[in-house]
């Protein structure tokens, strides 16, 4: 009697132990499912190696700098993108983006004060011109037609154009 006692406490003590597993395993997922779920993209794109915006035609352009709501991309560093109106892919290994607290409109200031000449895409169109001023919730291009007010929410990239 006492060996098939052992046997069964042994039995009891195995499956315990695999149920057991079992649980801190599934617990060990959902912690994992629970800090992805409360990760930011761009604290994913400043960790993250070789990372590329996706432009409209389906280019990839290396990302060079990431703030918390941009990104810079190219190879000049001369495209610029809201994060939430942007796609990005993983290619191969390679350099990861410089990682910044620095804001899109902090960015887009620092462009006006310059007097950069700028591509911004917004709406389906391209309009070229001078960057004038960044108000809070619109740019300011000066182009051949005269000043244009277009609204940060409407911009799909600005691309600085330095030597067009």
């Amino acid at each position: 009697m006492s060996g098939r006692t052992g046997r069964f406490l042994s039995e009891l003590e195995a499956s315990f132990d695999a149920s057991l597993a079992r649980e801190e395993e599934a617990a060990a997922g959902d912690l994992a499912r629970s800090f992805r779920n409360d990760e930011r993209l761009h604290s994913i794109l400043t960790r993250t190696d070789a990372t590329h915006l996706e432009t409209e035609d389906g280019t990839l352009l290396p990302l060079v700098e990431v703030g918390t709501d941009y990104a810079l991309a190219g190879l000049e560093g001369d495209v610029l993108v809201r994060i939430e109106r942007a796609l990005f892919t993983m290619g191969v290994r390679g350099r990861r983006p410089k990682g910044t607290e620095l804001t899109w409109l902090i960015v887009v200031r620092d462009w006006a004060a310059e007097g950069r000449k700028v591509q911004v895409r917004a709406l389906e169109r391209s309009i070229e011109g001078f960057l004038s001023a960044a108000a809070r919730d619109f740019l300011t291009v000066e182009g051949t037609h005269g000043s244009m007010f277009i609204p940060h929410a409407a911009i799909r990239y600005l691309r600085s154009c330095p030597e067009d």
